[in-house]
């Protein structure tokens, strides 16, 4: 769609001018034809970026990467607030909490 665009622009650019122009018609009908193709793009990209929006909103629910000395990359969930006296979540599929400690 893009490419739509740049190429009306290009071809709006290289018509020939008549001498006795209207007053600026050229121009004119290069900010209405920009303003459509603009508009349509608009509501074209507008459900993608509303979904790419939400991806990038749970890009907030886990940590930076970590690198660890064997070469793996770990990405944890960071912990969400929990109540005091609420126990903690089982582990799932048998596993704990994989954080490395020094020895």
């Amino acid at each position: 769609m893009t490419g739509r665009l740049l190429l009306s622009i290009a071809l709006l650019a290289a018509t020939p001018v008549p001498a006795q122009d209207r007053g600026g018609g050229f121009f004119e009908d290069l900010g209405r034809e920009t303003d459509r193709l603009l508009g349509d793009l608009s509501r074209r990209l507008a459900p993608a970026l509303r979904d790419l929006e939400r991806e990038l909103e749970k890009l907030d629910r886990y940590e930076a990467p970590e690198i660890l000395p064997n070469g793996d990359i770990l990405i944890r969930r960071k912990r969400s607030p929990q109540a005091p006296d609420a126990p903690d979540a089982p582990p799932r599929h048998g596993g704990g909490d994989t954080e490395e400690t020094e020895t």
